[in-house]
């Protein structure tokens, strides 16, 4: 795995922890999108009793009813399952990592995203249990805004990680801050 993570290092730079997202973390835009979905399949159902109770006044508009049943079957699908599984298989492919200089996401399918956060000293790192058996590893990073002056702090996280790799997550976080050695 940290082949992969070469070819996105700077020179001088090395990993000093690397981690993936455990296979049954579900991120709460999964559960958000799954509402949706529900609300899809509520809607197509009622547009479908409607339909039916209506069909002999129906005339020439059933072209019309049969376009918004299928775009809500359509949406329903993509709602509950399309999007999930999508989410799921992105988590397979996302690897965390941090350096001696910055903490590294690299997500997305085939050549992927990647993120690079350098660590600074003063930033607050935190390992926060996300409801389940799952922890996320929280940082701030800050960011030089322009136009108002001062600096804006961003919050990111390694989510869905196991105990033993948040807290070897966060320990590599802190002796990349010089903070752990």
């Amino acid at each position: 795995m940290s082949k992969v993570l070469e070819q996105f290092l700077e020179p001088g730079e090395e990993i000093l922890w690397w981690g993936k997202p455990h296979p049954d973390f579900k991120s709460t835009a999964t559960w958000v999108i799954q509402v949706w979905g529900a609300i899809c399949f509520l809607s197509t159902g009622v547009i479908t009793m409607l339909v039916m109770a209506n069909a002999d006044e129906m005339g020439d508009s059933w072209g019309f009813a049969v376009f918004f049943i299928v775009l809500g079957v359509i949406l329903t699908v993509l709602f509950l399952f399309g999007f999930p599984i999508l989410q799921e298989r992105r988590n397979l492919v996302t690897i965390y990592a941090v350096t001696n200089t910055s903490a590294l996401v690299l997500a997305g399918f085939g050549a992927g995203r990647l993120q690079r956060m350098y660590v600074e000293p003063e930033q607050d790192i935190r390992l926060i249990r996300n409801g389940r058996k799952l922890y996320n590893v929280r940082y701030y990073y800050q960011r030089h805004r322009r136009g108002r002056g001062g600096r804006h702090q961003t919050t990111y996280q390694f989510n869905g990680l196991e105990i033993k790799d948040a807290e070897q997550a966060r320990a590599a976080l802190l002796r990349s801050q010089g903070r752990m050695k």
